[in-house]
């Protein structure tokens, strides 16, 4: 954040004697005042207080989610224990015993006694079972008809049916017979040894990723790792066989011996994908099953139900037909039960005094139900937050010694109350001695086993302990199976958690890390802080910033321009924190760019004489006025680099953080102009010219195409550059994703403004969300939106987006809403479009009425166009994309059906309020008073203009809204008749309700609910006139926003109005038109005149043509005479453009001046149409450097534009005839229109009148009480209002799913706690192992701004010691600041800030002790007093404290990047200045900057190969 100290921060300080005069700005001595800009907050700042309320969100959020992980799994636990307690399946007694020598005789502990079971206990265990397979089949079956899914192959669904059917008869065994057969301490301790399988697997470690990891590990670690698996599988098979063969000593059961280690051999078989490697056959199987687990999974769960079913009736089933009845409770008892022995089986029913409830053992079912589905989604939610560690692992591995202790304690006898929900349930009889019993558990059962089971168990799950660090990670990323078991919860989900595989997969290449951080050795020499290419890997994010422009005004291009130079700084503190701190943070670069449309006045195409627009100039105008309002100081961008180009010219600035900003100015003679066209023009530019020329291999130009991005803007938007890293996230989360949208603000004043602020807020609350929910969102923003490289680079995406329209319809859906066609191809191809409602951004939205109604006349035929056009396609968009389903295509067919009605749907509302209004008026009398000025509108819309159209339809909403207050006390007094026994009333009370929790659910946005009246008044307007509107000019297909402005008037043709003399006006007549083909003799006699009588006309008319050629001859003359051209004269020299159709008149390129020199020698075909254009020496764009583009660019320019982008020529019969194709598509769409509202109308109308007469056509709804009376309603009109109500419920769960989401995202980008992710086989080489990523952003950010420090002298004037008097602090600062600036005015001057590097430098130099210059830095290393950081961030501050208590070591290497930073710079300043000094000027932008994609732009150390990287600048 700027600092609010505003500009007095206004550049470093150095003594005035050794500051150069040239580009130094001297305050006068007496100048102290400044203007601070304190309220030059950019409006997407004011959610930065959010930040903090997250962190302390998150943090009480982490310490609730450990106390609810942890207490529904110790509860899932203890829930289970009890009810296999109440089983005894061999119907023995169970004791321990211990021999005490003290009394003489053995102490006896009997916990388990004999007895009848009853059944319920064993269908709640069965429930408990079968739950997580009912949700597995129910979230396979929604994926199946939601998605499409891969098919099912044989061999992959053979070995996942035989492993589960093992899995569930072990599971079934251990569950009814092992565990039931021994006491609840011994089955809780028996649930560690549940990995032998897993063990095994672990024996074959995965090989390393590569070479070079397997010479880092030093050998006694890979031998103490190969020991330790080694022992780990000992353990678990050792602690199996020894406590198989105590039990069969102590119980004496065969049937139990064989049972045990089966059961839990079998259960163990569940975790293999887990843990076998990914390059051998079980790997390969594991793949193929895991593509295909959709399918497979609803088979196999709906078979693991069968087979719980069929053990349990196999086990207690038998014995006869009694035993049956009793199990399926069709009888009370039954005898000689069970395949093990004589057990009775018993359906228990207490009597009436019993304080239990008959279904008791079923409750506790619940209980553990509900435990373990609470658990595993707060687990999973976790997970995916980052807070693994403190909120999974932790909880996990403490729930069986938690559970353990909590049974010792309901063991003795100082737990004497057994109630339970309200009742006493049998337990174990209470142990007094529980020391003797302790010891008779160890001798009989070897307890100890359990502990070692248990520690074996956790180092199999150690990687838990180290979670990969991504965002939002999909379930199937974070768990080798996406459910947990209902009995082994904690097992299950720790075993389950996938490991880290040191051999990374194809599709992990999307969740590598966003940046290589390397080490700085001690004895390293080459440390540039500019390089890149050692932290740039293939999967690093390259953004392109991409915004439009045309008629934007001053505000509107400094907020975007804000937002340009947030995202500068971003990345520009990310790179030092990397570099200089060796952190590990989110990395990414970008490049901005600005593509001006029609951004030349009006000129001729052969003409050269013009110059840039007015909105062009103010664009260079408030560059450094907006970096000066966001930074808070005094910033001096240098002047931009000027390019030719054949599409008109190029601006390029260096910004402050070493980023390039393009200005591409469009010449509307040269290139096509508009929205499209330009995004066109940077897709094909950025994707299939500069990446596809990268020489470099196909596979890693796939990977970088897929971390390739374009952000799309518009002029005037402002936003965070966390919003823009969000966006990423959700692209980096799916690759399958080819767009994101995030959470568009409105800004603006007025009344229009208020009403879009709740009419957005609805739009992306309920519907974005629910489509994000349900399917994809339809429409990804153009405003700011984030688009995939490698999904626009697809078939049938970009080649068919630059199709220009040929046919009516084409003019609506392509070229009215640009963002929607191209959200529409991306869709087709089988790409998701996401929102990511935690990105926001804020943009002006239209502050009158005609404009509102002018913009929404472009988006409403483009909305349904394209909905219409994905629905008539929806048997390939369902087969293409596996996000689009069905359902999903049928909620949108309601959806636009719905959309269609809402007219006549608001007409009936209108009425009706007129019938309530003047109750003397009859139904049918309102409803002609409702026609007249609707069909006045209509045929205002079919024959007027447009102003008249708008003006009417502006008197009519004021109308409406009145109408409107109506309808509100016609609600209010419904509502008062009927009570809520009316249907209105009902769904009146929904909506607002829907709105308000929708609004609480929104707590950033919850003030736009106040706007909600105002909608409401809007309503008729907004949902029947505008509907009427849009369609009735659907033949318009101009912009219609920002169209009344104009750069500069336009020079009127001179066939129109002849500006010579009358003479001259008669001979024309004479001779004829100028455009006159008669003959030669017309044209040499035409010239011969003019040359004659009108030659001073012409002279001044062509003067400015003249300059330019005699110019171009005289450097022609010196060519031919030998002489020199100067340096500055050949930089401005750029080839021309020439025509690109063969139907045009081709140009003469001047491509050197052998070229001219010969052209010189044949004037017959001279011509000088390519001269260079005036705008390259207007002074309003700077003195900046003159660049040429390289062949290679040009080359791809000029084949562009003949191939998609030239101009498209006016045809004058062609546009008749669009123009007569629109209004027929206009007639048929209204005809159709109002055709099914009429209709509509007409039946609900009619239904009101005859169901007065006929009481038999409408229900009465039969919730009448007292004195209200039910409300009577049409079924048809019931009916619609249903539709509508469903969908609103719909959107609203979609919302609150989505919100979940969103909250998870959040979450995850908020740190608590460094917590960092610790690679397998490598030492972390992280310097500040205590200072986080983020904290060593802020810190960069703070050292890379200058900051003023207050003499010492100031301190003897002024007191600095801060009391409880405001207005004295208030004061004492204010004359502090003043004095400061007096003393610093007399000794130094100060410079405006052209770069962040050399100000970091010179302040991280001061904190490390270096010095500025090689001078004694004024305090001791890395030590700041109070007055020096007085302006840094809290967070910067306690970083700078941490750097203070670091190793000497540390200290030692930043110090020594220090020293190195500044030889670099002080070597570079002195190449600069040797430059200037020899050579005119220094190099420009273009010539030192590093180009990212480009051939000069190679990584360093064979990341590309055979390129060199170009050096810093």
């Amino acid at each position: 954040m700027a600092s609010k100290s505003g500009v007095e921060n206004e550049g470093y300080v150095e003594d005035a004697q050794d500051a150069p005069d040239a580009g130094r700005y001297q305050p006068k001595k007496w100048d102290i005042f400044r203007i601070v800009n304190d309220e030059e907050i950019s409006t997407s700042a004011g959610f930065e207080i959010w930040k903090t309320i997250n962190a302390i969100i998150k943090l009480l959020t982490c310490t609730v989610f450990f106390g609810i992980v942890l207490g529904t799994a110790v509860m899932s636990k203890l829930s289970f224990l009890m009810m296999t307690f109440h089983i005894n399946p061999l119907d023995k007694d169970f004791d321990v015993s211990y021999a005490n020598s003290t009394a003489g005789r053995d102490a006896i502990f009997t916990i388990k006694r004999s007895g009848a079971v009853d059944v319920k206990w064993l269908w709640g265990l069965m429930i408990c079972i079968w739950t997580p397979y009912v949700f597995t089949f129910i979230r396979c079956f929604w994926q199946l008809i939601t998605k499409n899914t891969k098919r099912m192959q044989c061999v992959p669904f053979l070995v996942a049916f035989i492993v589960e059917t093992i899995h569930s008869i072990g599971l079934c065994l251990l569950v009814f017979f092992v565990i039931p057969a021994l006491d609840p301490l011994i089955g809780c301790l028996l649930t560690t040894s549940v990995a032998v399988i897993p063990s095994i697997l672990k024996l074959f470690k995965p090989r390393p990723a590569s070479a070079s990891m397997q010479r880092n590990t030093h050998p006694a670690v890979r031998v103490l790792k190969i020991a330790l698996n080694i022992l780990c599988a000992a353990a678990q098979i050792g602690v199996l066989v020894l406590w198989t063969w105590r039990i069969q000593a102590k119980v004496d059961s065969w049937s139990l011996t064989v049972i045990l280690p089966v059961s839990l051999v079998f259960i163990s078989i569940s975790w293999w994908q887990n843990f076998v490697r990914n390059d051998t056959v079980l790997g390969n199987l594991s793949k193929r099953i895991r593509n295909q687990q959709v399918r497979i999974e609803l088979l196999t769960s709906l078979w693991k139900i069968i087979v719980t079913f069929v053990v349990p009736s196999v086990l207690f089933a038998t014995g006869g037909e009694d035993c049956a009845k009793t199990f399926y409770f069709m009888s009370a008892n039954a005898t000689d039960c069970s395949v093990f022995g004589n057990l009775v089986l018993t359906d228990f029913r207490p009597p009436t005094g019993s304080s239990c409830h008959a279904d008791f053992p079923l409750i506790i079912a619940a209980v553990n139900i509900l435990c373990s589905a609470f658990c595993y989604k707060i687990a999973q939610a976790c997970c995916k937050v980052r807070a693994q560690i403190p909120c999974f692992s932790l909880p996990l591995v403490l729930v069986t010694p938690a559970t353990f202790a909590l049974l010792l304690l309901s063991y003795s006898t100082s737990n004497q109350n057994k109630t339970f929900l309200q009742c006493v349930s049998p337990w174990v009889t209470p142990i007094s001695d529980m020391s003797a019993a302790l010891r008779a558990f160890t001798t009989d059962f070897w307890m100890p086993l359990g502990i070692i089971s248990y520690v074996a168990l956790l180092y199999l799950t150690g990687h838990i302990w180290t979670p990969r660090d991504e965002r939002l990670a999909r379930t199937y990323k974070l768990f080798a199976k996406p459910m947990y078991c209902g009995i082994l919860l904690d097992q299950s989900l720790v075993l389950n958690r996938k490991r880290i595989k040191e051999r990374e997969t194809l599709s992990e290449e999307f969740t590598a890390p966003w940046a290589s951080v390397e080490h700085f050795s001690d004895d390293a020499e080459d440390f540039d802080l500019m390089d890149t290419s050692t932290i740039r890997t293939d999967t690093t994010p390259i953004v392109y910033v991409c915004a439009t422009m045309w008629h934007e005004t001053e505000n509107e291009m400094i907020q975007m321009m804000r937002s340009v130079l947030r995202l500068d700084e971003d990345q520009s503190a990310r790179r030092k924190a990397i570099k200089t701190f060796e952190t590990d943070i989110d990395y990414y670069e970008f490049e901005a760019h600005i593509f001006f449309d029609d951004a030349f006045e009006p000129h001729n195409e052969n003409d050269f004489s013009f110059t840039v627009n007015n909105f062009v100039k103010q664009l260079c105008r408030v560059i450094n006025v907006a970096a000066e309002t966001e930074l808070n100081m005094q910033v001096n961008i240098p002047d931009p680099t000027k390019t030719v180009t054949p599409y008109g010219g190029r601006l390029e600035w260096m910004l402050p953080g070493g980023n390039i900003l393009t200005a591409h100015l469009k010449d509307k003679m040269k290139i096509r102009h508009r929205k499209r066209w330009s995004q066109v023009m940077y897709i094909y530019y950025f994707l299939a010219h500069q990446l596809m020329s990268l020489p470099i291999e196909a596979k890693r130009k796939r990977i970088m195409a897929e971390n390739t991005f374009l952000l799309a803007l518009d002029g005037d938007v402002d936003f965070q550059a966390e919003a823009l890293r969000m966006l990423i996230d959700r692209m980096r989360r799916d690759p399958n994703v080819g767009a994101a949208c995030g959470r568009i603000h409105p800004i603006g004043s007025g009344p229009m403004v208020w009403y879009q602020k709740f009419e957005y807020a609805v739009s992306h609350w309920l519907q974005k969300a629910t489509e994000h929910v349900i399917g994809c969102v339809l429409c990804s923003p153009g405003c700011f939106s984030l688009f995939r490289g490698s999904a626009l680079m697809d078939d049938n995406v970009m080649r068919k987006y630059t199709t220009p329209p040929t046919e009516s319809r084409h003019y609506v859906q392509y070229d009215q809403g640009e963002d929607r066609w191209l959200c529409t191809l991306l869709l087709q191809q089988g790409y998701r479009v996401e929102y990511c409602a935690a990105s926001d951004s804020f943009t002006y939205a239209p502050e009158g009425f005609y404009e509102f109604f002018n913009q929404r006349r472009r988006w409403t035929p483009s909305t349904m166009a394209n909905t219409l056009d994905l629905l008539q396609d929806w048997k390939n968009v369902t087969r293409k994309n596996q996000d689009i389903s069905c359902l999903y295509i049928i909620y949108q067919m309601i959806m636009m059906a719905s959309s269609i009605i809402t007219p006549g749907t608001i007409f009936l509302l209108v009425t009706g309020a007129i019938n309530v209004a003047l109750p003397s008026i009859p139904l049918y009398g309102a409803f002609i008073l409702n026609v007249i000025p609707i069909a006045i509108f209509v045929l205002l819309v079919l024959f007027a203009k447009s102003d008249t159209q708008l003006a009417y339809a502006g008197v009519l909403s004021a109308i409406y809204s009145l109408l409107m207050m109506l309808i509100l006390v016609g609600l209010i007094s419904q509502a008062a008749e009927f009570g809520y026994c009316s249907v209105t009333t009902i769904f009146l009370t929904a909506v607002i309700a829907i709105f308000l929790m929708a609004a609480v659910l929104h707590p950033q946005e919850f003030t736009c609910i106040l706007h909600g009246f105002l909608y409401f008044l809007s309503i008729p307007s907004m949902s029947m006139l505008l509907m009427i509107y849009s369609l009735g000019n659907l033949h318009v297909v101009s912009w219609g926003t920002r169209e009344n402005k104009q750069a500069a008037p336009p020079a009127k043709p001179e066939d129109n109005k002849p500006t010579g003399s009358r003479v001259e006006g008669w001979w024309g007549k004479f001779i004829g038109s100028p455009d006159s083909r008669s003959g030669g003799r017309s044209l040499w006699l035409d010239s011969l005149f003019k040359c004659t009588c009108f030659s001073e006309t012409v002279v001044k008319d062509d003067d400015s043509k003249l300059k330019v050629i005699m110019s171009r001859l005289d450097g022609i003359e010196q060519a031919l005479t030998g002489g020199s051209v100067s340096r500055s004269e050949s930089d401005r020299r750029s080839p021309g453009v020439t025509s690109r159709r063969r139907s045009r008149p081709v140009s003469v390129h001047f491509d050197d001046i052998q070229e001219e020199s010969t052209k010189t020698q044949q004037p017959e075909v001279f011509q000088l149409t390519s001269a260079e254009p005036m705008w390259i020496d207007d002074s309003t764009l700077g003195n900046g450097q003159l660049d040429t583009l390289n062949t290679e660019e040009k080359t791809f320019w000029d084949e562009l534009i003949e191939e998609y982008l030239y101009p498209i020529e006016e045809n004058v019969e062609h546009k008749k005839a669009m123009q007569t194709e629109l209004l027929e598509l206009r007639n048929r769409t209204c005809l159709f229109f109002f055709l099914i509202n009429g209709l509509f109308i007409i039946l609900i109308s009619t239904l009101q009148l005859v169901s007065e007469s006929t009481p038999n056509l409408s229900i009465n709804l039969p919730c009448a009480t007292g004195d209200s009376n039910g409300q009577n309603f049409e079924p048809i009109s019931f009916a619609f209002m249903l539709v509508f109500g469903v969908l609103l419920v719909i959107q609203f769960f979609g919302m609150f799913f989505h919100r979940l989401s969103t909250f998870l995202h959040i979450a995850s980008l908020t740190k608590i706690s460094d917590i960092r992710r610790t690679m397998k086989g490598k030492k972390s080489e992280k310097m500040l192992k205590n200072m986080t990523g983020e904290e060593a952003v802020q810190l960069v950010k703070d050292l890379q701004r200058p900051k003023e420090e207050e003499p010492e002298e100031v301190y003897t004037v002024l007191d600095s010691t801060e009391t409880d008097n405001i207005i004295a602090d208030r004061e004492n600062n204010k004359w502090r600041r003043l004095v400061s600036r007096k003393i610093i005015g007399n000794k130094m001057a100060r410079a405006p800030v052209t770069n962040y590097d050399d100000v970091f430098i010179e302040n991280f130099s001061d904190v490390t002790g270096v010095g500025r210059d090689g001078a004694s830095p004024r305090q001791g290393p890395f030590r700041k007093t109070q007055k020096s950081v007085k302006h840094f961030n809290k967070v910067s501050v306690e970083a700078l404290s941490k750097m203070a208590s670091s190793t000497d070591k540390v200290k030692r290497s930043l110090a020594r990047k220090a020293t190195i930073m500044q030889n670099r710079q002080q070597t570079t300043r002195m190449k600069t200045d040797s430059a200037s000094s020899d050579s005119g000027p220094p190099p420009g932008p273009a010539q030192r900057r590093i180009r990212r994609h480009r051939l000069e732009a190679g990584k360093v150390s064979g990341k590309y190969e055979n390129i060199k990287a170009v050096p810093s600048h």
